[in-house]
């Protein structure tokens, strides 16, 4: 919604009681190939941003913007998706990514979902990477 503005996403370089990451290289090598590609129209991996979200009735699936390559999940943090029906309580969540790089989400106890956040949360492990080891960003989506 900014003109000339982006985002990078730190969600795997942080640490558990401090706000500002010890690695100050990642966050400067993702800011400087996010500065190129905004400035000079370089091809480089930025930020993976949720972007749409829609239901089949039983799953979500998110579509993302500012993916240069596959989405991959690692599944170090089970817990960082959670999903809600019309109630608002969030549960865990199953996912998986389908061929098309769409994030598809859903959970036996929700029986009609309507929003999905992943890593909603102070800190923890990072899960949704590109192939290309570029972290998404944190989201919550509404249908």
């Amino acid at each position: 919604m900014i003109q000339n503005s982006g985002m990078i996403s730190l969600a795997d370089c942080g640490e558990f009681d401090n706000i500002h990451p010890l690695n100050k290289k990642t966050p400067g090598e993702r800011l400087a190939v996010l500065a190129e590609s905004m400035v000079y129209g370089n091809s480089g991996s930025v930020t993976p941003t949720a972007d749409y979200v829609y239901s089949d009735g039983k799953k979500l699936y998110i579509s993302f913007c500012n993916v240069p390559d596959k989405l991959t999940l690692h599944q170090t943090n089970q817990n960082s998706f959670e999903i809600a029906g019309a109630d608002g309580k969030f549960v865990p969540a199953q996912v998986n990514i389908t061929e098309n790089n769409l994030l598809c989400a859903e959970s036996e106890n929700i029986e009609y979902p309507c929003a999905l956040r992943y890593g909603w949360y102070n800190f923890g492990e990072a899960s949704l990477f590109t192939e290309s080891g570029i972290a998404a960003s944190p989201f919550l989506k509404y249908i």
